[in-house]
């Protein structure tokens, strides 16, 4: 086997490596202390951390920098993943460059779409022009020659009779998603309602595939109904930002009042995520649940830019208006709560925040701040911290993680109204 330059000095970087790799190995084994280096954090120390200036729980975190041993990070590449290499790869896996429409294909595929919008809603308005020229130019859309016949927008349309007109609402699904409302007056007159492409939002739709506690129920499904009982027909809808990775959600509820007025009952509500409904407190009328993500929550504890830690605020109607419902509800829409007191790993006293799944003791705090009881969760909870239990392994680089979640356990507790 013949040996060029190039082998043999990879073979020595490589050989490098693994050296200095077990060198640093063997110094951490020697110089890593057999008990927890962090040592006097009570469970008077933790109280304390958390008073109402948070001053403390700043001190604190100075503490845990200072005895808790940290190992530095050692990254190791892979030695094959080479500049050349990495481009090769890009190149190889390269999806074909598509041929792209000419303004007279264009121009064809938008007479298509507007004849198919004016099937499916029955009239014809100027909104449908509009609305394909913008789907079809909108940028980042890739619609070559060869997927010309194959590509369409589906239409799915929702319609209600109040008083003397006709409301057609509708969902066109392209990417950006399209939304639209109309009345239709006795004379025929078509008014447009809505905003085709509102807020930021631009994927809709009237079903949802999360679970439903209104199952077989008019209530369950988007569209027309009568949610609050009051006479006048509701419109409930899904929005998303779209995309796979921070995007958000959220139920757009509108009602249509006398006179023609559309009203949007969710106008008070907090925005959020993803969203729950059901009879919450016994009043046999929908309740909408508001996945609120909490986002003074520092990055260290919520584990991702996202701010996907979060707690669900409760919307029930009272008549006039849909009113944050949440401190009159108990632990039982909260399940974390009993979950988390009911299991025996919990008691184990090495509690720390991120150790565990998204982050489980904030969101047992947040719990109770939503239900205005923080005082009491955290009476209960502090205890429970004795961190000077865990082994040291356990410690190690977690000093910003507590003191971060200290401070902002003392912060809540202040602007917290006390009882």
């Amino acid at each position: 086997m013949r040996f060029t330059r190039h082998s043999f000095i990879g073979l020595a970087l490589a050989l490098g490596i693994l050296l200095v790799a077990a060198l640093w190995t063997t110094a951490q084994e020697q110089s890593t202390p057999a008990v927890p280096p962090f040592i006097g954090l009570t469970e008077t120390h933790i109280l304390d951390a958390a008073t109402q200036d948070a001053i403390t729980a700043s001190a604190a975190t100075e503490v845990m920098a200072t005895r808790i041993h940290t190992t530095p990070d050692w990254p190791l590449f892979p030695l094959d993943m080479t500049a050349t290499a990495i481009i090769q790869r890009a190149t190889d896996e390269a999806p074909p460059t598509e041929v792209p429409l000419t303004n007279a294909e264009k121009e064809e595929l938008q007479r298509r779409w507007v004849s198919e919008l004016e099937t499916a809603f029955g009239f014809s308005h100027p909104i449908f022009d509009y609305i394909a020229r913008e789907l079809i130019d909108f940028p980042g859309r890739s619609l070559g020659r060869d997927r010309l016949e194959d590509f369409r927008p589906h239409i799915d349309i929702q319609s209600v009779d109040f008083e003397d007109s006709h409301y057609i609402a509708g969902i066109v699904s392209v990417w950006p998603d399209a939304f639209l409302l109309f009345r239709v007056k006795p004379d025929g007159d078509v008014v447009l309602l809505s905003d085709p492409f509102p807020s930021d939002l631009y994927v809709f739709e009237f079903s949802h595939e999360f679970p439903q506690p209104f199952a077989n129920s008019e209530a369950d499904a988007g569209g027309f109904a009568d949610r609050n009982q009051n006479g006048y027909p509701d419109l409930l809808f899904w929005g998303y930002t779209g995309g796979n990775g921070c995007y958000s959600t959220s139920r757009l509820f509108w009602e249509i009042q006398p006179g023609g007025d559309v009203v949007d009952l969710s106008a008070n509500w907090i925005r959020g995520g993803v969203w729950e409904m059901g009879d919450v407190n016994g009043d046999d009328l929908v309740d909408f649940g508001v996945f609120v993500r909490d986002h003074d929550v520092p990055n260290i504890l919520a584990g991702t830019y996202c701010h996907n830690i979060g707690v669900t605020h409760w919307y029930g109607w009272n008549g006039t208006q849909y009113a944050d419902i949440t401190t009159t509800l108990d632990e039982s829409q909260y399940p974390l709560m009993t979950e988390f007191w009911n299991d025996e790993a919990n008691q184990a006293g090495c509690l720390l925040p991120g150790l565990r799944s998204n982050n489980i003791m904030l969101n047992l705090l947040l719990d109770y701040e939503a239900l205005g009881r923080l005082e009491e969760g955290w009476a209960r909870l502090a205890p429970m911290l004795r961190w000077e239990d865990c082994p040291a392994q356990t410690l190690i680089g977690q000093g910003e993680a507590m003191g971060a979640f200290l401070t902002w356990v003392g912060e809540h507790r202040r602007d917290q109204p006390r009882n």
